[in-house]
């Protein structure tokens, strides 16, 4: 964590399928020493700062199925648009940026630029507006998802209409028709997940209906203080998914 200088530079990329690099150094270092990483399948990078000295041809690495990246001082997107990534399944991005907008057009870019197909994302931004959580979740990039963990304390009665399927706020129909897995936090709202969860438990002879999730797990925020929010309804719905056999869990923070 105290050399990334001495370390980037002496570690043999090229050999490597499984990386993980918790040091802070910018962002155009880490990119060149991934960029020697043609063998990787697994990245997992913490601590990246901001850099004005971003490489101009795109990081290409071809079998990387899962990439996972930590930075709390920029859009984490940016970041991205910087790689080519054809083989990408997992995307997890951890991020607290100053800046109150999101590059949400930049997933969507690194999706058609790698020709890849997602089916898993992870977004943990707090403070992620909501606006920009409903535009992440409509792009068509997103829609082969199998599994969403989707982080936010802005996350309200709009975001969780346009989960039920179909949508009730959107002109296009059900998304994320392929979701088994929904992992999601923060939720003050009573009633209107356990709606979400319901309508995504297929029914047998429905046509059009979505793939039925088999693992959910929520967390609700609580009040000011320790008292938590009473979420009489979504628990009441939640123990009868249970009992139909779905993996379902809460919790509150």
């Amino acid at each position: 964590m105290r050399t990334p200088d001495t370390l980037l530079a002496n570690i043999p990329w090229s050999q490597l399928t499984y990386i993980r690099l918790h040091c802070e150094a910018p962002a155009d270092q880490f990119l060149n020493a991934l960029r020697q990483c043609v063998q990787a399948q697994y990245i997992d990078i913490e601590r990246v700062k901001p850099s004005s000295l971003m490489p101009s041809v795109p990081v290409t690495l071809p079998y990387l199925t899962y990439l996972r990246v930590v930075c709390f001082t920029d859009d984490i997107i940016t970041l991205l648009d910087d790689f080519n990534l054809p083989s990408l399944r997992t995307l997890k991005l951890v991020t607290r940026p100053l800046t109150t907008s999101r590059d949400v057009k930049g997933l969507q870019a690194l999706a058609a630029r790698s020709s890849c197909t997602l089916e898993t994302l992870h977004v943990d931004d707090w403070f992620l507006p909501e606006e920009e959580l409903i535009a992440y979740l409509s792009l068509p990039c997103l829609q082969s998802l199998r599994k969403l963990d989707i982080a936010s304390i802005n996350i309200s009665e709009r975001t969780l209409s346009l989960l039920i399927f179909p949508s009730t706020t959107s002109d296009v129909g059900g998304i994320l028709p392929c979701l088994e897995q929904l992992h999601i936090g923060y939720i003050t709202n009573d009633g209107l997940l356990s709606d979400v969860v319901g309508s995504r438990r297929r029914l047998t002879g429905v046509q059009n209906s979505p793939t039925s999730l088999k693992r959910v797990k929520v967390i609700f925020k609580r009040r000011r203080g320790d008292e938590p929010l009473l979420h009489d309804l979504d628990i009441l719905h939640f123990n009868e998914f249970a009992e139909q056999g779905l993996s379902i869990s809460w919790s509150w923070i």
